[in-house]
């Protein structure tokens, strides 16, 4: 039986830390990934924003904003208790004005986008800090069991 456990922990392990190693593999492709989504989906619409805003000298409309979109990515938000999660934490209720507004981006697990009034992007900024702390964790994972045994054992002898 110890020899069946021993080499269901040795899976476990060997399971947990390969797919570690390749998602720190994936790391390199995900930062540019994430460079490439803010170059070719956000970039633009915020420079059509900003553009429309010189001219007109006011925030565009829903309508006008779904009309300055190249695909169906985006949101124009002009309140701020609109805003996502993400995004309030870089912008305090009392800076907010009427001519304050945020485009927003859902990545399919959070949002990303810029905010008018600060000038900031509000991105990923996956990292390889990021990657390295994931194959850890992966590995942590993977060395519970063992650890789990081995306390096991210690408290029973």
């Amino acid at each position: 039986m110890k020899t069946i456990w021993k080499f269901i922990i040795a899976i476990w392990f060997l399971a947990w830390t390969t797919l570690g190693i390749f998602m720190y593999l994936d790391t390199p492709k995900q930062i540019d990934k994430d460079s490439k989504f803010k170059t070719q989906h956000i970039d633009p619409l915020v420079d059509s924003v900003r553009h429309f805003v010189t001219i007109n000298k006011r925030i565009p409309t829903d309508n006008e904003f779904n009309k300055l979109k190249s695909s169906n990515d985006g949101e124009l938000i002009t309140k701020y208790t609109d805003l996502p999660d993400e995004f309030k934490d870089e912008v305090k209720i009392v800076d907010w004005d009427n001519d304050s507004y945020a485009i927003a981006i859902w990545r399919g697990e959070w949002n990303e986008g810029y905010i008018s009034k600060n000038e900031k992007y509000i991105l990923n900024n996956y990292s390889s800090t990021d990657g390295l702390t994931g194959l850890l964790i992966m590995i942590s994972i993977g060395l519970l069991p063992t650890l789990l045994t081995l306390l096991n054992l210690k408290t029973n002898r």
